[in-house]
């Protein structure tokens, strides 16, 4: 299943980028570590790919996340927030 909302994609390929580059590692190494492909990085850090939970789930358990550290916004505000059920 794929997140849904370009906004959700956007945020969380930043979130991702950001923690890679401040632990000082590759797009080819996040990779490797999170078991999918430069590809799927690269793309997803560009805005160009759709982010599934099993791929996000791998990513955030490299810089030792789970997924609550996402937060989604609520049906009715984009100024209130929840937490994403695992």
């Amino acid at each position: 299943m794929c997140i849904k909302g370009k906004h959700m994609d956007r945020s969380i390929a930043e979130m991702i980028k950001k923690m890679r580059k401040e632990r000082g590692i590759t797009q080819k190494q996040l990779a490797e570590y999170a078991g999918v492909s430069f590809s799927t990085i690269n793309r997803l850090e560009k805005g160009e790919r759709n982010i599934t939970w099993g791929t996000v789930k791998n990513i955030l358990e490299v810089f030792g996340y789970s997924l609550s550290v996402i937060k989604k916004p609520s049906k009715d505000s984009y100024s209130t927030n929840e937490e994403i059920e695992a």
